[in-house]
């Protein structure tokens, strides 16, 4: 296994664990989630709402641990990136109407924007890449994860051998003048 892929593997297990610990305390601990957002007293509705979020927390949970063990993680991995993505932006709109003070939100947006950070920068960059990887047990050699794909898509690899016979090629342009 490549360094990248022990990284998103790494993570992926940290993301599951700590979307349980909020499932947990979503769904089974209402005192803990009302200290945690300044002493709010919690009605029904909002342990409703609440167990709603703790549910989404379990589902991003089971993903992460899908992807964990799954050979093929790319579309796992991006649907956890856009759904922690979702979570900040809601938290950053919380913040922009004045609902909720910084400092009881910043440890999840933290946690949030970080955990999409990671996994973009571990996303794997081409699926057949992968494959070739472990059917081969080493990788193309021409860069890996998007980069290495970025550069295949826009046929950056192989094209320097090709620009440098060209530039060998072509007589200056003072020479003729001279003439």
């Amino acid at each position: 296994m490549s360094n990248t892929r022990n990284a998103l593997k790494t993570t992926l297990f940290c993301v599951c664990a700590i979307n349980l610990i909020f499932a947990y305390i979503y769904l089974l601990d209402p005192s803990t989630l009302s200290r945690m957002y300044e002493g709010a007293t919690l009605d029904y509705f909002h342990q409703f709402l609440g167990m709603s979020t703790g549910a989404s927390f379990v589902v991003l949970a089971l993903a992460a641990a899908y992807g964990f063990v799954a050979k093929q993680e790319r579309g796992v991995v991006l649907l956890i990136v856009f759904a922690h993505f979702a979570y900040f932006l809601k938290d950053v709109i919380v913040l922009s109407r004045a609902q909720m003070r910084f400092f009881t939100l910043a440890p999840e947006m933290v946690y949030f924007i970080v955990t999409a950070g990671l996994l973009v920068r571990f996303l794997p960059g081409n699926l057949n890449e992968g494959a070739s990887e472990n059917e081969n047990g080493s990788g193309s050699g021409s860069g890996s994860g998007v980069e290495g794909s970025t550069k295949r898509k826009f046929g950056l690899i192989g094209k320097k051998k090709e620009a440098a016979v060209e530039e060998e090629k072509e007589e200056p342009i003072l020479g003729d003048l001279e003439a």
